[in-house]
């Protein structure tokens, strides 16, 4: 077969399977372990990378926990109504059970019988009575008293320190005009001293106004130094005065103020009692978690019998237990994470204590941390947050 081309008029040899071109043709492989040794380099790289990143942050799990009260009875105490259960959170001054003890209510009565005893004290002392009594005011009479007597020391100090000031000033002057008077008569002398005679007579002039010069200088001085130790003597004296009216005024109302010290005393005691017994119910000392109910309605607590107990939710803090081998990972200058279960949201820690020595996991942790029999302990302090609460277990991260 021949193919004729129209333009050029030339002609190609058909194609044939046994063409020599074909035949010496050779199929080019494919670069087969180049790829795969750069697919295992990368791979390494990466997984280096991730094992460097991770080695660096330490995955931990800790459980909140907050200040615990446990409430018991030290008089038998009948419970009449119970107002919270186990897990219920409080605010501060919330009722949580109402109670009645008789003994309780004996003591109450007998700190109120004895804070109307001082009160009574007291109201003869200051000549007040009723519930408008001015405590103050036999302190501040004195205050008063103090301060007019103080006020009056330091005007005649001061009084004092400016006829020293006027008198220094004074021989200040008189000792500068002696002065330039010594210094005229010696260019005087000078002048008028032509012969021997006159020489000697204007040396000794000149002699003669020297001592007075000395003695003048001596006298100023002595005069600064009585002024100084006079000055000395009145500071010391009105101090000695101030002492003695402190004292003095300190002994007269030492009664008073002792008075009113136990009268605070005992009002804190009666309130305290009222807390505790009263029949307005036991209020929450501050915002917490009911941690444990351990009595019912009308059940009678005996002496030390817990009736319940309560975990502040403020000042939280986290244990956290870290494995051994990681503890050294958890230094202060690390920035530390808390995730609760369920939240993405993380919540800063700050470590402020760590344990020397390995403590046993406890039982709430070890699902999280079931390779582990005992850890290193950490106390990590947190923020109050609404959603973390006593109990709680955290997943910790440390960066």
């Amino acid at each position: 077969m021949k193919i004729t081309f129209r333009q050029g008029g030339t002609s190609q040899t058909p194609v044939s399977p046994a063409q020599p071109e074909m035949r010496d043709h050779k199929r080019r492989k494919a670069p087969v372990r180049k790829v795969v040794l750069i697919v295992l380099c990368v791979a390494a790289l990466v997984g280096g990378g991730i094992m460097l990143y991770k080695r660096n942050i330490l995955y931990t799990y800790g459980m909140v926990s907050g200040g615990v009260v446990e409430v018991t009875a030290d008089v038998p105490t009948e419970i009449q109504a119970i107002f919270v259960a186990k897990g219920d959170i409080v605010k501060k001054g919330d009722v949580l059970f109402t109670q009645y003890s008789v003994e309780g209510e004996s003591r109450i009565r007998r700190a109120e019988a004895a804070l109307e005893s001082k009160l009574s004290t007291f109201d003869l002392i200051s000549g007040d009575s009723g519930e408008e009594r001015d405590y103050a005011a036999p302190l501040q009479k004195k205050l008063m008293f103090l301060d007019l007597e103080q006020q009056g020391n330091a005007l005649a100090r001061e009084r004092m320190l400016s006829e020293a000031r006027f008198e220094s000033r004074r021989l200040k002057t008189l000792y500068e005009a002696k002065k330039e008077r010594h210094e005229n008569l010696e260019k005087l002398y000078r002048l008028d001293a032509t012969t021997l005679r006159q020489v000697r007579a204007a040396e000794t002039e000149k002699d003669l106004r020297y001592h007075e010069y000395v003695l003048a200088r001596d006298h100023y001085n002595h005069v600064v130094e009585a002024n100084r130790i006079a000055e000395a003597e009145a500071e010391k004296s009105y101090r000695a005065r101030e002492s003695t009216l402190n004292r003095s005024a300190i002994k007269d109302d030492s009664d008073v103020d002792g008075l009113l010290s136990e009268i605070e005393r005992a009002r804190a005691y009666r309130d305290h009692l009222r807390q505790k017994y009263g029949s307005g119910g036991f209020r929450a000392p501050f915002d917490a978690i009911i941690t444990e109910v351990n009595v019912s309605p009308g059940v009678m607590a005996h002496n030390g019998e817990p009736i319940m107990s309560c975990a502040s939710l403020n000042g939280l803090w986290v244990d956290v237990y870290v494995a051994p081998d990681k503890a050294g990972l958890f230094t202060e200058d690390k920035e530390i994470f808390l995730y609760i279960e369920g939240q993405k949201r993380s919540i800063p820690g700050t470590l402020t204590a760590r344990g020397r020595v390995e403590l046993p996991v406890p039982d709430l942790l070890r699902v999280k941390l079931p390779k582990l029999v005992s850890a290193v302990y950490f106390h990590v302090a947190v923020e109050n947050d609404d959603n973390m609460h006593p109990g709680n277990i955290v997943r910790v991260v440390v960066k």
